[in-house]
């Protein structure tokens, strides 16, 4: 499972997000995280530069969440949220990452790891290759 950090303004959506990571085993970690979840999209840019990051994003925001992923970020998270995909959402970047690393694949020029979509990380679990 995955160290999370949350840098969250609104109570209601840290307090959720919090108690859905820890009951799908994550662990949430300001000190020493694996992933960085935020409702702050230019700081979702900004720390995406140095740790796999996910934005919160309302269906009004889907935009906005788009264009930082353009700009690093891995992807977002929908609010409001469905029963198991903060778990899901949070760990994917961790087995993309681990995935390249053993392929011998590093960071692109930009300083990101280059992302699979979900369905070629899958098929690449299944043959084999992660």
């Amino acid at each position: 499972m995955a160290r999370v950090q949350l840098s969250i303004d609104d109570p209601a959506n840290l307090m959720t997000l919090r108690a859905l990571l820890e009951a799908d085993g994550h662990t949430i970690d300001n000190v020493n995280p694996q992933v960085f979840i935020t409702d702050d999209t230019f700081k979702s840019i900004e720390r995406a530069k140095s740790l796999p990051t996910l934005v919160l994003a309302r269906a009004t925001e889907i935009r906005e969440a788009v264009t930082a992923m353009r700009q690093g970020v891995y992807g977002y998270l929908f609010v409001p949220f469905q029963p198991g995909e903060a778990g899901l959402v949070a760990t994917h970047p961790l087995r993309v990452t681990s995935m390249q690393e053993q392929s011998g694949q590093g960071r692109t020029s930009s300083g990101h790891w280059p992302q699979y979509p979900l369905a070629e990380t899958e098929a690449r679990k299944i043959i084999g290759e992660a």
